[in-house]
């Protein structure tokens, strides 16, 4: 015994239309997450070198701590 499967043919048009805009949402989740996620700001400050984070008063070892502190350490 087969089983097939099989679209409607009206699904795959309203598929094609919406995609644009699902693509649109995604990329806005996306961006909203990077800047709530502060990821941009730690990889900016592992970039430095150590002396520049010691003038600042960061260790590299305090990165994630420096960059959350006011989100998660009170």
């Amino acid at each position: 015994m087969a089983f097939t499967l099989s679209r409607a043919p009206h699904l795959s048009g309203l598929r094609r239309a919406l995609a644009p805009s699902v693509a649109h949402f995604g990329a806005a989740v996306t961006a909203y997450l990077e800047r709530q996620g502060r990821a941009g700001e730690l990889a900016r400050l592992e970039a430095k070198s150590d002396a520049e984070l010691g003038a600042m008063g960061v260790s590299r070892a305090r990165l994630a701590y420096h960059v959350y502190r006011d989100r998660f350490y009170c």
